[in-house]
């Protein structure tokens, strides 16, 4: 069965009471199946995160404790409820962008000697775009694009564009991936960075997390 997708910006956050710090967001995707609904929750306080909750009830929830959330590495400040309706959850998070001078044009990381790497960009110290500029909730997308304060992203920004779908088609932009109304996308764009080499190549470095517990710490 095809899920009812709703999409919002900073859920249960009274900004009167919580005020964001400046590039400080969380998308919540709600997908409403038959009996179970998926969550997914991106944020970017610090290094961006994806987080998946899968749960057996069409009426959990995310709740989030925003003075406490704020806070990072606060166990306890996001989790969806009840907790005993929770599945499953898994995580991405996103941690560090690699460039490395591929001389001989294999687009293999993973065989280049580490002279060949540079220094990485870290992206718990990316500054990150309003999200309110960039949420589609029709669409059911979010944009999130950021930088930090080398030369290098000076004119340049790195972005993650997540898709949550509930018909059958083809994304607009190339490769044009065909989609399920139970899919979702995300997609990783470089724009603008300057090269410090010649023959640069970019590697995202990800950290994946999982299992059948209920998560309670993005």
């Amino acid at each position: 069965m095809p899920h009812k997708v709703s999409l919002e910006l900073n859920p249960d956050l009274n900004s009167l009471l919580t005020p964001l710090p400046p590039g400080v967001g969380l998308v919540h995707v709600r997908a409403l199946g038959k009996n179970t609904t998926l969550h997914y929750l991106l944020c970017n306080q610090g290094a961006q995160a994806l987080l998946l909750v899968h749960t057996s009830s069409t009426s959990s929830k995310v709740e989030v404790d925003w003075p406490a959330f704020l806070v990072q590495n606060t166990t306890g400040s996001l989790k969806v409820t009840p907790e005993s309706s929770v599945l499953c959850s898994n995580a991405l998070v996103f941690t560090r962008l690699w460039e490395y001078d591929d001389v001989n044009d294999t687009a293999d990381p993973e065989h280049m000697p580490p002279s060949s790497f540079f220094q990485p960009y870290k992206l718990q110290n990316f500054t990150w775009d309003d999200l309110n500029k960039t949420l589609d909730p029709t669409a059911h997308t979010a944009l999130l694009c950021g930088r930090d304060a080398s030369e290098s992203f000076s004119n340049g920004s790195l972005c993650l564009k997540f898709s949550a779908f509930d018909s059958e088609g083809r994304d607009q932009g190339w490769p044009s991936l065909l989609h399920n109304a139970n899919s979702s996308q995300l997609r990783v764009g470089l724009d603008g960075v300057a090269p410090r080499s010649n023959r640069s190549r970019f590697s995202l470095e990800l950290q994946a997390v999982g299992g059948t517990q209920p998560m309670a710490l993005l």
